[in-house]
């Protein structure tokens, strides 16, 4: 066989792909000005459809016809998925495996100047494939897997984990996480690190509903599952008149749910697979809520996504994740997770305040359209493979 492509970057991530907005974006970044390819894993069995119209969206975005510049490929094997318990995992044992050699077979086949693995999950077939044909390996690192899937508990399990992301953080060429915060989690780093944060392409829209007084509504988008506050946030909006809850992620716990809307002003509006109806559902809400475990240490430690999200719609905040970065930007409450009470104050006070929530949105809105967009971040990204391109036949200083 012979090569279809010269590839300029490989990106591989365990999942799906399309529900991935944060893959989207660097996607969309590279390939206008890269050839790339991306290696993903169909682990819930979705329609091949689904991937053509991610690459047509991804095309049509670009300022330059760069079909040429991009090919998806997908792992077509149904495993687990979002198991809430250490045992559910176990028979990932037998599919990663798996996955890894699909993705080596492609990478070998491709070989790709730049192989981009996303956290650890996908790092050991891109680390050989670095070793053995001499190409240039960059660990982006999303979640610290075993902060944020291990139970501390698991004490042996949890610092094996630990320790494999710090040799192969070690070996890589480049390290890029979201926060400052997760990059000062590493002991063992190459010696070129960078931070790119987790913020979204600028799809404000400039609902007047939100300008006017009426019932409060609060989104909350994300997995519907145990450990993220719904239950505390139902009971503190149960009596609440004027104000209405609409929740829309994948479901991960059926039972909960079933009990979450049984609240009247409780609503779910299913998972959301495309970009702009995820976006246009916040860019709708008066305000966004995001209460999760702080059990979990990755909770207390890496900037979410739903920070960035709340401040590029112009919408105030309830949250407990990065309270000293929502206070210094001033567009949110802090409350705790497990303070019905709190909870509840919070949301009857941007209830009753129509000029708070314009305030508190305003400073968010100033703050990432100033610094903290994704435009920003792109040119770091640009930067971190120019550099990369540059020093690809001589070892990196």
């Amino acid at each position: 066989m012979t090569q279809l492509c010269l590839i300029d970057i490989a990106i591989v991530r365990n999942n799906f792909i399309v529900h991935d907005t944060g893959l989207v974006r660097i996607v969309r970044a590279l390939t206008k000005r890269y050839s790339t390819m991306v290696l993903g894993w169909n682990r819930e069995g979705r329609k091949d459809y689904v991937i053509k119209n991610l690459k047509k969206g991804i095309i049509a975005d670009t300022t330059n016809d760069a079909s040429d510049n991009l090919r998806i490929k997908v792992l077509k094997l149904r495993a687990p998925i979002y198991k809430t318990s250490l045992s559910g995992y176990l028979p990932l044992v037998f599919f990663f495996p798996i996955f890894w050699t699909w993705t080596f077979i492609n990478l070998s086949y491709s070989r790709p100047k730049i192989v981009q693995a996303c956290d650890l999950d996908t790092i050991i077939p891109c680390y050989i494939y670095k070793k053995i044909f001499r190409k240039k390996l960059v660990f982006y690192v999303f979640d610290r897997y075993a902060m944020t899937f291990i139970p501390p508990k698991f004490n042996r399990l949890f610092y094996s984990i630990h320790r494999a992301e710090e040799f192969f953080s070690k070996h890589s060429d480049v390290l890029i996480t979201v926060d400052e915060k997760v990059l000062a989690t590493f002991k063992k780093r190459p010696k070129r690190c960078e931070i790119i944060i987790n913020s979204p392409e600028d799809h404000y829209q400039n609902i007047p509903k939100r300008r006017r007084d009426g019932v409060l509504t609060i989104v909350y988008g994300g997995h519907i599952m145990i450990g993220r506050g719904l239950e505390n946030i139902a009971r503190a909006i149960k009596d609440l008149n004027n104000v209405e809850l609409y929740m829309h992620g994948l479901l991960i716990d059926k039972k909960l749910l079933s009990e979450l809307v049984s609240t009247p002003n409780i609503s779910y509006r299913g998972y959301l697979v495309n970009t702009d109806e995820y976006y246009e559902s916040i860019n709708s809400a008066d305000a966004m809520i995001a209460v999760y475990s702080l059990d979990n240490p990755s909770n207390r430690i890496t900037m979410h996504n739903k920070t960035y999200e709340a401040m590029m719609c112009g919408i105030p905040i309830i949250t407990n994740l990065s309270p000293e970065f929502v206070r210094k930007i001033g567009f949110g409450i802090i409350v705790d997770y497990d303070d019905i009470d709190g909870i509840r104050a919070a949301i009857v006070t941007l209830r009753d305040s129509l000029q708070l929530r314009i305030n508190l949105g305003d400073k968010g809105r100033r703050a990432f359209l100033e610094k903290y967009n994704w435009k920003e971040m792109e040119k770091v990204l640009y930067r971190i493979y120019d550099n990369l391109f540059v020093s690809e036949n001589r070892p990196l200083t």
